[in-house]
């Protein structure tokens, strides 16, 4: 039986592919300092002071969010104050969520070019950088939805032990981060109904709600303040303006550059694989779900930030079997990094519940 680890160990076939290493833990790095840089010196927003305080007082649940953001902080301040007594944990997460990002849209046959083109893809999606500088349960929702993709793609391809636990830690990650999780693993799911007909699927499912029981008492001992809050309180019947501004509102979270390769891509390409086609049943399941949920009140354009990473995942593939993606990832995208840097210097994001 393959080990845990094993997963995370390159295929030997990857071993002659050049400086491509170097050139992966570099970006990393820089990626890593940048956010670093201006966790430093960005002052704490109003929704990271509120989630401050979970950190503070740790319990299984809180109104309106799972616990994985307390924790997240809680730990942070171990290590310092201030600002990274807030931030630290969300900034050390995110280069480890393009780590997964790049060993999911791994083709076998990995180089420097294609670390470039993914490192270029992500960085153009706005307010997937802002998530590894911010404190907020997107950062853990991000890290937890790349590690159940990547360990998804390996179940469905063996369904080892191994991946039935991963895919347990995964999900279980994934809920305590944020509901949205719900989506995530539903939708993947739907893409591949034939999960429901392997008994090692349910194993992992049951071992997930072992796992989610602290939560899950939390709630029903507050009468499940969290489900009525997302649910309920939120909802303020049909108003034209919510349903006009969904759309604008997520060309901007994901770049029209990044909506319009992916759009080209859905028309271009059939799913290559099964993995495939539960990545395009991510993107156009979730916004497609919260588009409906703009009927009866306001959507937060961040709701959906979730969408990015099979974006780069599918874009990343493509770009690596078609030169003119490749070049328009140069050519379009990576202008584009340059324009967010500025505005994040200049502009303080807007990362509300």
């Amino acid at each position: 039986m393959k080990t845990i680890f094993s997963y995370f160990r390159p295929a030997s076939g990857q071993m002659k592919s050049g400086n491509y290493k170097t050139t992966l833990l570099l970006l990393m790095l820089i990626w890593f300092i940048i956010n670093l840089v201006q966790a430093i010196y960005t002052e704490v927003l109003s929704d990271e002071a509120y989630y401050g305080l979970f950190g503070k007082y740790l319990d299984w649940g809180y109104f309106d969010h799972p616990p994985m953001v307390a924790l997240l902080i809680r730990v942070s301040s171990l290590f310092f104050t201030g600002n990274l007594g807030l931030r630290f944990m969300t900034i050390l997460l995110q280069p480890f969520t393009l780590y997964l990002i790049w060993k999911i849209s791994d083709s076998g046959n990995p180089d420097s070019r294609k670390v470039i083109t993914l490192f270029i893809i992500a960085g153009s999606i706005s307010l997937f950088s802002v998530y590894g500088v911010f404190a907020a349960p997107d950062s853990p929702l991000l890290f937890f939805t790349a590690l159940f993709l990547f360990v998804y793609k390996r179940f469905i391809n063996g369904y080892s032990w191994s991946a039935v636990l991963l895919l347990s830690v995964s999900m279980t990650g994934l809920i305590y981060s944020k509901y949205q999780a719900v989506l995530v693993i539903g939708f993947v799911i739907l893409s591949n109904l034939r999960l429901l007909r392997i008994y090692r699927f349910w194993v992992a499912g049951i071992i997930t709600l072992v796992l989610l029981s602290p939560h899950i008492y939390w709630q029903i001992s507050n009468n499940f303040p969290g489900f009525q809050y997302h649910l309920i309180d939120r909802s303020e019947g049909l108003r034209w303006n919510f349903l006009i501004e969904y759309l604008p509102n997520q060309i901007a979270v994901f770049n029209p550059l990044i909506l319009g390769a992916v759009i080209y891509v859905f028309f271009k390409y059939r799913s290559a694989d099964q993995f495939e086609r539960s990545l395009r049943f991510q993107i156009i399941g979730i916004l497609i779900f919260f588009w409906f949920i703009s009927f009866s009140g306001h959507v937060e354009p961040h709701w959906t930030i979730v969408c990015s990473i099979p974006m780069i995942v599918i874009l990343s593939d493509k770009s690596n079997s078609n030169p003119s993606l490749s070049g328009y990832a140069r050519r379009y995208l990576l202008p584009s990094i340059l324009l967010f840097l500025i505005i994040r210097i200049r502009t303080k994001f807007n990362v509300s519940r």
